[in-house]
């Protein structure tokens, strides 16, 4: 057991050295808010499974290129607007 940390503890402070001096390439970051509009037939259809109502969400993502290789993240915050408890479900 001891051998393996070692080994891990090694490689990852070879590592660190070569990640730490990336060349940044480009990047981009975007914010936006939407809104879905489910179609009348799509919420009568699944209205008994699930809830299919329309909602707004918050959409925050970016990316970005390195020497070593590419980044992506995103983060969404749904129904921002609506109570936490306004359906039951």
């Amino acid at each position: 057991m001891k051998k393996h940390l070692f080994t891990l503890t090694l490689s990852s402070v070879l590592a660190i050295p070569a990640v730490s001096h990336a060349e940044f390439k480009g990047g981009f970051a975007d914010i936006g808010i939407h809104y879905l509009d489910w179609t009348s037939r799509t919420t009568e259809k699944s209205s008994t499974k699930s809830h299919k109502d329309d909602f707004g969400y918050l959409e925050l993502e970016g990316g970005a290129n390195f020497s070593w290789g590419e980044m992506y993240g995103f983060f969404d915050w749904e129904n921002f607007y609506n109570d936490r408890h306004d359906k039951p479900g």
